[in-house]
């Protein structure tokens, strides 16, 4: 039997090159760091990418349970999504910076979609058009493990890593998002019906990544991306490289270690609901249980 490919990235290697692909990236200055830590991101952590990951990898396998357990569990990441961004608004002392994060919390709220917070949006349209319940959802441990884990990676003290936590939670927004549009339009497919354009979940996905029929306009989150760099790019005053790098190769890490085992969590919730059998009793058994309990406590 030929294993699933749900780990695509190769832990050994990373592990053994990472010092060398830091110190690459940081040698020639803050432009070509940033150039090279984004082309590193296919090579290194595949799983942020549409091809790479592996829930994309099992697309044509996920039932609607399963894409149903997996937009819930992202719901779980979205909803921590612009804490992250507000820890980071609050210890970051960068003005351009600042104003950058300022910017993207404002969009998140609803300054392009009239006053309706993205969130708003999501949790609204999942009720309405998919039938998903996302408020009180309780979490998987593997999603809220990585709650933790990138929550700590926005309260680091050094403004300079902070800014590499920032580079790489806007630079992977874009692919991120065209791989949670694809989910949530194949859920709808098994459904039975389209994903109707001008749809609250429409204007979700809108708000991050345009629909096709764009062609010409720039996605939201890679203008968000390249706003970070130049907002990080004219703050930096000869700043150390490294703590970007190191930032930027975090918030990766975690992000690949959580795509890996969510898709692993799926396959094994199906396998775990498929081995639970709940047996009732037949009505003729159970009316006799009451009978004979009425008894003893006459």
């Amino acid at each position: 039997m030929t294993p699933n490919p749900l780990q695509s990235t190769d832990y050994q290697l990373l592990s053994r090159e990472v010092d060398g692909l830091i110190e690459f990236a940081i040698r020639d200055g803050y432009e070509a760091c940033v150039d090279r830590l984004l082309r590193a991101v296919p090579d290194y952590f595949p799983g942020l990418t549409l091809n790479g990951n592996p829930l994309m990898i099992h697309f044509d396998s996920w039932s609607r349970d399963d894409l149903a357990f997996i937009i819930k569990e992202y719901s779980g990441f979205s909803n921590a999504a612009i804490h992250m961004f507000l820890e980071a608004r609050i210890r970051n002392h960068w003005p351009a910076l600042r104003q950058e994060i300022i910017r993207n919390m404002d969009e998140e709220m609803g300054e392009l979609t009239r006053g309706i917070p993205h969130l708003e949006l999501m949790r609204y349209g999942y009720r309405v058009e998919l039938g998903l319940e996302t408020d009180g959802f309780p979490l998987s441990a593997i999603t809220s493990g990585f709650i933790n884990h990138m929550n700590s990676l926005f309260c680091n003290r050094d403004n300079t890593y902070l800014a590499g936590v920032l580079l790489a939670f806007e630079g992977n927004a874009a692919e991120e998002f065209r791989m949670v549009d694809r989910i949530l339009r194949h859920y709808k497919e098994l459904l039975g019906e389209e994903l109707r354009p001008q749809s609250l979940t429409w204007h979700y996905i809108a708000g991050h990544v345009l629909p096709q029929g764009s062609e010409g306009l720039v996605d939201p989150e890679v203008d968000h991306g390249q706003g970070m760099i130049d907002a990080i790019g004219s703050s930096l005053s000869g700043a150390d490289l490294k703590p970007i790098a190191l930032g930027f190769l975090a918030v990766c890490f975690e992000l690949s270690v959580w795509w890996e085992r969510l898709a692993s969590e799926t396959w094994q919730k199906r396998i775990r609901d498929n081995l639970i059998q709940v047996r009732r009793p037949a009505p003729e058994l159970y009316a006799n249980f009451l009978f004979a309990f009425s008894q003893t406590v006459q």
